[in-house]
């Protein structure tokens, strides 16, 4: 069951997204990458302040699984999408992404998504490509200003995929 995150749920988004990505045995692991938590309890109500709308998942009594929507324009932007490390590999990352997508193209105007995705993070943007999701020209570098952690890498870059949605 997909739900929508209100501020008694964001310590469920934060443990996620840090147990996906900085923390755990995870294949979405970013901590070769960057240093330090992926989320705070700060940022993510922050980001339901600035009109980020983010979901979880609810497995029986559990949450294991959580992604955010964020509209531009004709564009809405996916982030945030992960997956409890010992839930991974069972089809729920796909799963939330078609989540994602569906909510998305209900929205009226809207016709485009992106997702951005770490540079050398290959095996991720491989599957996101598998998904229908292609490479942009766009690229920029890693948003310190998020506080979502530091790079432990010179130069590290942000891409952007975008997937055309079909009405």
């Amino acid at each position: 069951m997909i739900v929508e995150v209100n501020s008694d749920l964001v310590g469920h988004v934060v443990n996620i997204l840090n147990d996906s990505y900085r923390t755990g045995p995870s294949w979405t692991t970013e901590k070769h990458l960057v240093a330090g938590q992926r989320a705070t309890a700060n940022t993510i109500t922050n980001e339901i302040n600035k009109q980020y709308k983010y979901f979880l998942l609810k497995d029986k009594d559990q949450y294991i699984g959580c992604f955010n929507l964020k509209r531009q324009q004709n564009t809405i932007e996916i982030g945030g999408l992960g997956v409890a490390c010992n839930r991974q590999n069972s089809g729920y990352g796909k799963y939330l992404l078609k989540k994602a997508e569906e909510i998305s193209s209900k929205v009226p105007d809207v016709n485009r998504l992106i997702l951005s995705v770490l540079e050398p993070r290959l095996e991720l943007i491989e599957f996101y490509k598998r998904q229908g999701y292609k490479s942009t020209s766009i690229k920029f570098p890693f948003p310190l200003d998020r506080d979502v952690g530091v790079p432990l890498v010179d130069n590290l870059q942000v891409i952007v995929l975008e997937k055309l949605l079909v009405n």
